[in-house]
């Protein structure tokens, strides 16, 4: 699950990640403080997620969405506005594959971004080889790879 105030309106979304059988979908607290999907999100429909993680990545200040997919890839989703997502364009992240397991942001060189970690899990079709974890590190002209 991964936690965002989507619309700025200081209520938290959730989203929750999807199985293979199941997307993974945004849910929207109502006023009598229950849950409820969010339909029309615009986000992917593909099950088999492992992840994902809010952080600010188009540069607008609203929380944008990194899907973790299962058994591997990313998809990284743009904050359109009143709970719309759209894709990123090819390109806007580096053209890595690989079976990630977690995802976190933080400011690792303290530039005032955030840079991405994906930690790897292990090699599809081959447990219990490891697969590699990488740093993406934001120099404001798009996030870079680092071992």
């Amino acid at each position: 699950m991964a936690w965002a105030d989507v619309q700025g309106d200081g209520i938290e979304e959730v989203y929750v990640s999807g199985s293979f059988t199941h997307p993974g979908a945004l849910h929207q607290r109502g006023a009598d403080g229950a849950y409820r999907s969010v339909a029309g999100t615009g986000l992917p429909t593909v099950g088999g997620e492992a992840g994902a993680l809010f952080f600010e990545a188009g540069g607008d200040g609203q929380p944008d969405l990194l899907i973790i997919k299962s058994p591997a890839g990313v998809a990284l989703c743009h904050n359109q506005g009143q709970s719309r997502f759209a894709l990123a364009p090819p390109g806007t992240l580096p053209p890595l594959t690989n079976a990630w397991r977690v995802a976190s942001a933080a400011d690792v060189d303290r530039d005032g971004d955030l840079d991405l970690f994906l930690g790897g899990g292990t090699i599809p079709g081959r447990y219990p080889l490891p697969a590699d974890s990488h740093l993406w590190r934001n120099d404001g002209g798009g996030p870079r790879c680092h071992r």
